[in-house]
């Protein structure tokens, strides 16, 4: 019988569908170590007490950049004005 015909199968999926949507959340600011112990390296997000561990990485992300802020060149409206087609003919 199909697996995802019965309730168990749905709920099993729903799970699955949930773990994903957490796991694809808007990325964070952070550190990467890379930690050791007992012959096995970890990357984790937080250092593992007992293990010997050192940062591989960080991350920060750039700022949206703001609007420019309109000229305050006093010539520079004077030339955009000389520059627009005139309408009168």
């Amino acid at each position: 019988m199909n697996r995802f015909g019965t309730l168990q199968g749905l709920a099993c999926a729903a799970m699955v569908g949930l773990a994903s949507a957490i796991v694809a959340g808007p990325a964070v600011a952070g550190t990467i170590y890379r930690c050791e112990s007992d012959g096995v390296t970890s990357y984790v997000s937080k250092r593992i007490r007992g293990a010997s561990c050192s940062v591989a990485t960080t991350y920060r992300p750039s700022r949206p950049s703001r609007p420019s802020a309109p000229s305050t060149t006093p010539g520079a409206a004077a030339v955009a004005a000389a520059s627009a087609p005139s309408s009168a003919g």
